[in-house]
């Protein structure tokens, strides 16, 4: 899994600039706008529905969704997380409408534990040395909740915030969230002679 490359401060002001002008209805920085987010937006769609049809779909509407209404979006700053959100939102509601949702929300009472910030090390090479097809495979056989904050940090590059923001829960969850992720993910990935 490729861990996410630190944001630089420069891209920031830049894409600050570009949802302003967006905002004013200049073409041009909706479509660098797109350019940036569509294929990691599609990549997290496609993690929570997995279905390539379906995800397609709901990319289409996220984008109608910020066109129609990036004028009211009142932070700038806030733009990725405003889409992620409504990325999310549009897949829930594909998945209620298709009968096949798995509760995003519902967790055990053990995911609540707050996990220290040593046991979940982004800095871990198990997950960032895996073959792509591994990984793909591995991470489709996940729950939902799991599948989504590994997607949002690991390869979307969010942080802790703005994935508690997109979904609608704490830090401490979101923590929760990556680090019984990473460890399910390490059994689905592991070699069957390296398993117990």
């Amino acid at each position: 899994m490729a861990m996410p490359e630190h944001r630089n401060p420069e891209d920031g002001a830049l894409e600050h600039l570009q949802v302003l002008r967006a905002q004013l209805g200049d073409r041009v920085a909706y479509e660098r706008l797109f350019e940036r987010h569509h294929a990691p937006v599609l990549r997290y769609v496609h993690g929570l529905l997995s279905n390539g049809a379906d995800a397609e779909d709901v990319m289409q509407d996220v984008w109608v969704t910020i066109v129609r209404k990036i004028a009211t979006l009142e932070h700038p700053a806030a733009f990725q997380r405003w889409m992620y959100r409504i990325a999310r939102n549009r897949c829930v509601s594909r998945l209620r409408r298709s009968r096949r949702q798995v509760a995003l929300e519902d967790l055990d009472d053990t995911e609540q534990l707050k996990i220290s910030a040593d046991l979940d090390d982004d800095n871990d090479p198990s997950l960032s040395s895996q073959d792509a097809a591994a990984l793909d495979a591995g991470l489709a056989r996940l729950s939902s909740v799991h599948r989504e904050v590994l997607t949002l940090r690991f390869m979307n590059g969010l942080t802790y915030e703005e994935i508690a923001a997109v979904t609608a829960c704490s830090i401490g969850t979101v923590r929760s969230r990556i680090y019984y992720g990473k460890q399910s993910l390490r059994t689905h990935i592991s070699p069957e002679e390296d398993r117990p």
